[in-house]
């Protein structure tokens, strides 16, 4: 799925693979085995649209814990193949609440949430101000606290969750670096302003919980 052309606006196969992949998703809702399931047609969304997506993933390239980055150009506007990935994450993320335990996951959840992550991550850095930023806050939030009890039981986690730390201080650092030019504020009233500067304060409080990666799976600098 991975291997589609993204100059094509929407490939043939895309909207069966949707359907194909809410009718699987309807199906488990009936039945006791949702919680575990319902993670793979979220991911699998975000593994079709994200290569035809607008939203870029290079800051997120050092992730690699659980899959090769993948290239994917920025746009001016959201398409709906971005809409797509984003709503996956934020679905993603969601599942952490569930009343089921962290540690009962298999190792697939580290992937599914290090997909998610990556989408958030790359929002974060495309995004100068982020209207739901309580959101995605949040999102991240649970993110590093799944994937923090997660290591607890998968070596995968411990390495995927400190790849996406390693990530998060780089997006802070440019984020920062562009702030103190005027030109980045332009266009903002003071409450925008202020709102971007605690966002990014608050993402990367969280993200700093997380434990980096260990010195042998660190992508080569």
């Amino acid at each position: 799925m991975r291997e589609c052309n993204p100059t094509y606006p929407y490939p043939p196969f895309i909207p069966s693979q949707n359907l194909c992949s809410g009718h699987w998703a309807y199906m488990q809702s009936r039945t006791n085995r949702q919680t575990q399931l319902t993670n793979l047609p979220q991911s699998c969304t975000i593994i079709l649209h994200q290569p035809l997506s607008q939203l870029d993933s290079s800051p997120a390239r050092d992730v690699t814990a659980c899959a090769p980055h993948r290239a994917v150009q920025s746009g001016d506007n959201f398409n709906l193949h971005t809409r797509h990935i984003i709503s996956a994450a934020c679905s993603i993320s969601k599942m952490v609440t569930y009343n089921v335990p962290i540690t009962s996951h298999t190792h697939f959840f580290t992937c599914v949430l290090t997909l998610s992550s990556i989408v958030h991550l790359s929002k974060w850095a495309a995004v100068y101000f982020i209207q739901d930023e309580e959101d995605l806050r949040q999102q991240i939030r649970l993110n590093i606290g799944a994937v923090n009890k997660l290591s607890s039981v998968w070596r995968a986690a411990e390495t995927a969750g400190g790849q996406v730390k390693g990530v998060a201080q780089e997006i802070y650092r440019s984020r920062k670096a562009q702030q103190n030019n005027p030109q980045f504020w332009e266009g903002l009233s003071p409450e925008q302003i202020q709102s971007t500067m605690s966002v990014d304060e608050g993402i990367m409080s969280e993200i700093n919980l997380l434990p980096s990666a260990p010195e042998s799976v660190m992508p080569p600098s």
